[in-house]
């Protein structure tokens, strides 16, 4: 008699967990993704004037850092990576940075940031979830509001005695009728105002991660809607801030870097050049897989940074062919790819023991990670 096979159903991938989230990213990417195309024109605008766009660079920057980190985390929650208990960040100094940093976007000519936070406060978890809370709160308000928009930030106590960090965003909009206040964090709804329908079911996701809590609290003083958010407070050991990367932290660090994509290549070598290392970029798809082998196994390096998805061929593969010719060399490949864990080839490549970074990643993962190489070269 065969066995039924819903009695032993096929565990969730890490991928399939993904596809509950996936339109909630995807949103949160395109809005993002439009503002950067905005500062980068005007950006361009800035040196076709001859003027140094000293502004618009550095909000390129911060906002490409924070989509690379808001991606990165989404990915290890979704694979179900743990955050240690010690990793905090301050809820204060993020709220003030997201709101700070879309003041421009929003394009309102009143909105305030009110805290009464003690210093010191910290909650557990992933930075990007709250600050990705701020934002889509934010959008939301502005979208309705007639012209203010108010942002609070305090401490409270809950009746178990928990120490709860409140975030409120109300607006002087029209607010929501009583009857459809129960549907606002429902995924693709409209109302009556178009747009996504994404934005408020991507913050419950978001809040969700930090083991707290959104509603709808009514009608706020401005006369519109208001939004509260509670989360728990952790006394942290450390809070995440990623150091600033040693501008020769890779001197004297010999590197072949294996991607089909010239943009990454060209962007990611200049960086590796700028940290102190020796780069020499190679495109896979102008050679016979043997030929790249070769180029590897005659270039010596000291690191070979090896992209997973190769169009017709799988970094994996040529690293076991790279394998079978020089082992010491196959060891000191650190792949890199756009993929995540659940994806065949990533899971192939981790089975190989050698490290695999997701893309976007921060310079300074990079470094940490080919830093442990010069030991081995």
């Amino acid at each position: 008699m065969s066995e039924d096979p819903a009695l032993h159903p096929t565990p969730p991938s890490p991928l399939a967990d993904f596809g509950k989230v996936a339109g909630e990213l995807v949103h949160d990417l395109a809005n993002d993704m439009q503002v950067l195309q905005g500062w980068a024109a005007l950006a361009r605008g800035e040196v076709d004037r001859g003027v140094l766009p000293t502004e618009e660079v550095q909000r390129v920057s911060r906002m490409a850092e924070a989509l690379g980190r808001m991606l990165q985390d989404v990915l290890a929650t979704v694979a179900g990576q743990t955050v240690s208990p010690e990793l905090a960040f301050d809820p204060g100094a993020v709220t003030e940075t997201a709101v700070n940093d879309r003041l421009t976007e929003l394009g309102l000519g009143d909105i305030r940031l009110r805290t009464r936070m003690p210093a010191g406060v910290q909650v557990s978890g992933r930075a990007s979830f709250w600050s990705r809370t701020v934002v889509n709160l934010l959008r939301n308000a502005a979208r309705h509001a007639r012209s203010r928009v108010v942002v609070s930030l305090e401490l409270e106590c809950a009746a178990d005695g928990r120490e709860l960090v409140m975030l409120r965003v109300e607006d002087d909009g029209p607010g929501i009728p009583v009857n459809l206040r129960d549907s606002v964090f429902q995924p693709l709804w409209r109302g009556d105002h178009g747009g996504a329908g994404l934005g408020l079911s991507s913050v419950t996701w978001s809040v969700d991660q930090l083991n707290g809590e959104v509603r709808y609290a009514g009608d706020s003083e401005l006369g519109g809607a208001a939004f509260e958010v509670r989360v728990p407070t952790a006394k942290a050991l450390m809070t995440r801030e990623a150091p600033e990367a040693d501008a020769r932290a890779l001197a004297g660090l010999r590197l072949l870097l294996v991607d089909d994509d010239p943009a990454v290549r060209s962007a990611l070598s200049r960086l590796l050049r700028r940290a102190g290392a020796e780069v020499r970029e190679l495109d896979p798809l102008s050679r016979p897989e043997e030929h790249i082998v070769e180029e590897m196994v005659s270039s010596l390096p000291d690191g070979i940074l090896l992209d997973l998805h190769l169009r017709d061929r799988g970094g994996v593969g040529l690293w076991s062919r790279l394998r079978e010719h020089v082992p010491q060399l196959a060891d000191r490949v650190l792949f890199i790819s756009g993929s995540a864990p659940g994806d065949p080839l990533w899971e192939e490549a981790n089975g190989t023991g050698r490290p695999v970074l997701a893309k976007p990643f921060q310079l300074q993962q990079l470094i940490a990670l080919l830093d442990g190489f010069r030991s081995e070269a």
